[in-house]
């Protein structure tokens, strides 16, 4: 391989692996703030947005290391629907806190 190809053989890997340890940043930061944020509201947002970004980052960082198209498209329908199971299910988790929390008060 000349050197072009093996500069942008490297660049990709680079890449791919600051995308992967982005995305490791981000979950552990979900991580974090389900055990530090005060109330179940504060710590369902910090997991939900934090989860997703760090989920489409390790992605993003499979996609580039991965051959071929296809497992690009794949990645990116799963990171899709895990965007929307976790903004579902978190709207899910907070309109029960919500109730309970007005049930409680009467």
């Amino acid at each position: 391989m000349d050197a072009d190809g093996s500069a942008l053989e490297t660049a990709r890997l680079a890449l791919a692996a600051l995308a992967l340890a982005g995305g490791i940043f981000f979950m552990l930061a979900a991580a974090v703030a389900t055990i530090r944020l005060p109330d179940a509201l504060s710590r369902l947002h910090g997991v939900t947005k934090a989860e997703t970004a760090g989920v489409g980052l390790m992605l993003l960082g499979a996609v580039l290391v991965a051959p071929g198209w296809r497992f690009a498209f794949v990645a990116l329908f799963a990171w899709a629907a895990i965007g929307a199971a976790g903004a579902a299910a978190s709207h899910f988790i907070a309109r029960g806190v919500l109730r309970a929390r007005s049930e409680n008060r009467r």
